[in-house]
């Protein structure tokens, strides 16, 4: 068991590494290479990306994963899934459309070029997301360590040496051509092709209930992390947007290991302990607890006290006294984010997701209202205030319904 766990928790590691890596990797040799009002323009392309990408996938990722996991051995469940994967993402190509047409009202001043080949990229990089689920759900992670060591070689390697010649569309084609790649290693190690026949997708065989959980939660995660970049384009210039990028994605990447982590327990999970009441679980869960406590603690420590060398190697000359600032304010936030990542992952990998979507939802409902309020009051402080207020919120919401969990499995 021990070592299952310990195989999956390493190769979901290092392939989010991999992808966090190759966005820090772009992030810089924008800043460095193109300047940060460039830098501005790509955070509003980099928002758009991550809304295509939810409308590709409906962040059904850790759905996959754990039904999946759960039904390995069921064959026409199995198709079913399949065929929810497939009709999920062409529902979400029909949505982009007129989303797009949306964000050429919002972002007239920007080039539409630049904008549909966002759109492009993140739907594709959505389907591949998904992907990453079956893989997750079979514990084949090792196969989508290679797919993104292949995608940091065809993006990060190019960016690194042509960012000027590849300006800010460039490197959405290197990602379009990057995600094509990472499908088709996917999709073949997954083996889910196989499974795609028509006489077994049904519309009302599937299991819309639990995706509309996973489906709303998941755009409520996508405000969480990328909502502030939206709001703050219509406050602040390019140059302090750049900024406030480069510490928001930083901090993100410093959460990454909580994150993953927590992200390969989920097969597990669902297998060993899903609609079970064992005092196993319990044990298992004040472990990990711990053990996310500890990672969250160190990982808050080492941004804090890295902050200043982080900013000037991101940023360069470019501000990079207003990115260590922002990134004092985020260190704080690490742990309760680290922590949050722990507890919602056992909530949906057992029996209480809808708590967890409904905590979820209803926090990023509020870091909307706030962050519009406090962003107009207070320019990019009042949002970083909202940010907090709702990151302690999830923290003390999922802790209190984790909590519930493990005491009903004593």
């Amino acid at each position: 068991m021990l070592k299952r766990i310990l195989k999956t928790s390493f190769f979901s590691v290092g392939s989010r590494g991999f992808l966090s890596f190759n966005n820090l990797i772009i992030m810089l040799f924008i800043s460095r290479g193109l300047g940060e009002t460039k830098l501005g323009i790509y955070s509003i392309s980099s928002f758009l990306y991550y809304l295509f990408a939810f409308l590709g996938s409906f962040e059904l990722t850790t759905y996959f994963g754990k039904e999946i996991a759960h039904r390995r051995d069921r064959l026409e469940e199995i198709k079913r899934l399949c065929g929810e994967m497939v009709t999920t993402s062409l529902l979400g190509l029909g949505l982009s459309l007129p989303a797009l047409v949306f964000m050429f009202i919002f972002y007239h001043q920007i080039d539409a070029w630049l904008l549909v080949i966002s759109m492009v990229s993140g739907l594709i990089f959505g389907f591949e997301k998904n992907l990453s689920g079956a893989l997750l759900g079979r514990e084949k992670m090792h196969f989508e360590f290679i797919s993104q060591a292949a995608a940091f070689v065809m993006v990060a390697v190019p960016v690194c040496f042509y960012v000027r010649e590849l300006d800010i569309a460039g490197v959405y084609y290197l990602r379009i051509a990057a995600s094509v790649v990472c499908i088709g290693i996917r999709g073949y190690f997954a083996g889910m092709v196989k499974y795609l026949e028509k006489k077994y997708v049904s519309l009302k065989s599937y299991n819309w209930k639990e995706i509309g959980f996973f489906s709303g939660s998941g755009f409520a995660i996508f405000i969480q992390q990328h909502i502030d970049l939206f709001i703050l384009s219509f406050l602040i210039s390019r140059e302090v947007q750049g900024a406030y990028f480069l510490a928001l994605r930083i901090f993100l990447a410093f959460t990454m290991l909580a994150e993953i982590t927590a992200f390969a327990l989920t097969p597990f999970i669902s297998r060993s302990y899903r609609g079970k009441d064992t005092q196993g679980f319990a044990i298992f869960y004040t472990r990990m607890f711990y053990l996310h406590m500890v990672l969250g603690a160190a990982a808050a420590a080492a941004l804090f006290f890295t902050r200043d060398l982080l900013a000037a190697a991101f940023a360069g000359k470019n501000s990079p006294g207003l990115t260590s600032e922002f990134l004092f304010y985020f260190s704080f936030l690490i742990f309760f984010r680290s922590v949050s990542y722990y507890t919602g992952n056992v909530l949906t990998s057992t029996r209480f997701q809808g708590i967890w979507a409904y905590i979820v939802i209803s926090t990023a409902a509020l870091m909307i209202a706030l962050e519009f309020i406090l962003g107009k009051m207070f320019s990019v402080y009042g949002v970083l205030c909202a940010r907090g207020i709702v990151e302690l919120l999830i923290f003390s919401g999922f802790l209190i319904a984790a909590a519930k969990a493990k005491k009903k499995s004593e």
